[in-house]
């Protein structure tokens, strides 16, 4: 079997999952670059009367599966793009905007400083209060954009939307490859699945407890309480599936004593 479907391996399906990611990571990355340029330009366009609606349709065009597929394999972007048409980014997106544009329109700030705060507030690489070297300059300018961006968005900004993307990435990734894993043991008649977590201080306590839990193929693990088919379950609760990196084996016979399994980095 190639070691891509290799459902046997714990070190195997890690490697798999870590090679997908970089793909979808690299798709998504690229398709919020293009998004966030369409939210600036309809701040900019429409200011303080830009509509919810048009954000929602351009991240609808930027992350379907015509887009994603011309980076991503076709199932592989369709499940992406599943997952991401319901993904609360859109929302974060307009709110961002429409913080800055409300604070521009309430202080009366100039054009030009009201288009580099919304760059700011839009920027790929950096968390919504974090400046970049240019703009945290000592200069009277850099200081009144970053002044405008802090009073535009507050003091807890949250994760980048760089970070968003690999987040998006790695918990769809992690759902596909559960589904995919679970099929090709049906296929081969496995009677046993197990849940096999990373062994670093990444992991959530529940993952972690998860460890080595084996059962029956068609039914769910118990990870913290939430019924999960597979690592990164859709159906499951949100905590324990978002940005998880655990992966599902084949096992031949039930658990016995402990499961654990050594961690075998990818």
């Amino acid at each position: 079997m190639a070691d891509d479907m290799n459902i046997h391996s714990p070190a195997a399906a890690f490697r798999r999952q870590a090679s997908m990611e970089a793909k979808v990571e690299a798709a998504l990355s690229w398709a919020m670059r293009l998004f966030l340029a369409d939210v600036e330009t309809l701040a900019t366009r429409d200011r303080t009367f830009m509509n919810a609606g048009d954000v929602s349709a351009a991240w609808t065009l930027r992350m379907g599966v015509d887009a994603l597929s011309t980076r991503l394999p076709l199932d592989v972007a369709a499940y992406v793009a599943d997952v991401e048409s319901t993904a609360v980014t859109p929302d974060q997106a307009y709110d961002t905007a429409m913080a800055v544009l409300t604070a521009a329109n309430e202080r009366v700030w100039s054009a030009q400083l009201t288009s580099d705060v919304l760059a700011e507030a839009l920027s790929m690489d950096t968390p919504p209060v974090a400046l970049t070297a240019a703009v945290r300059s000592t200069s009277r300018r850099g200081q009144a954009v970053r002044d405008a961006f802090d009073q535009a968005l507050g003091s807890d900004g949250g994760m980048s939307w760089e970070d968003v993307a690999k987040r998006d990435a790695r918990t769809a990734v992690t759902g596909l490859d559960g589904i995919r894993a679970t099929a090709e043991m049906r296929v081969q008649e496995v009677p046993y699945k197990q849940w096999v977590a990373r062994h670093d201080e990444r992991t959530r306590s529940t993952h972690a407890a998860a460890d080595g839990q084996r059962v029956p193929l068609d039914e769910p693990f118990n990870v913290g309480g939430s019924a999960l088919m597979h690592p990164g379950d859709r159906q499951g609760a949100i905590g324990e599936t978002i940005n998880c990196r655990c992966v599902t084996v084949a096992a031949s016979q039930p658990a016995r004593g402990t499961t654990a399994l050594p961690f075998i980095a990818p």
